[in-house]
């Protein structure tokens, strides 16, 4: 993945339910024209790591992760490379 001194927007969310509940994904909302299909974006989880994702599916399966719930994951994510990271609520509202 890209590491540079660029801005990564992440969307941090935590399932519901399901085989995966409790578990957070980031999505990173702004790749959807770069590598994925229009409606999907790259998404992170410690499992399984990159992927191509669904954006309004995810979000419709999960909660807003809060930021302890995020934190492990956002950590990782530091370690790999993305050390600019802007925490955002959805696509269009930021976070902080």
């Amino acid at each position: 993945m890209a590491k540079n001194s660029k801005w990564t927007r992440i969307v941090f969310r935590t399932f519901k339910s399901g085989d995966a509940k409790g578990e957070v994904i980031a999505l990173f909302i702004d790749t959807s024209n770069d590598c994925c299909t229009k409606a999907n974006v790259m998404s992170y989880m410690h499992v399984g790591q990159h992927c191509e994702a669904n954006y309004n599916g995810i979000i419709a399966e999960t909660r807003r992760a809060t930021p302890e719930e995020y934190a492990p994951l956002a950590d990782e994510l530091h370690r790999i490379g993305y050390t600019n990271i802007e925490v955002m609520y959805r696509k269009s509202n930021k976070n902080q």
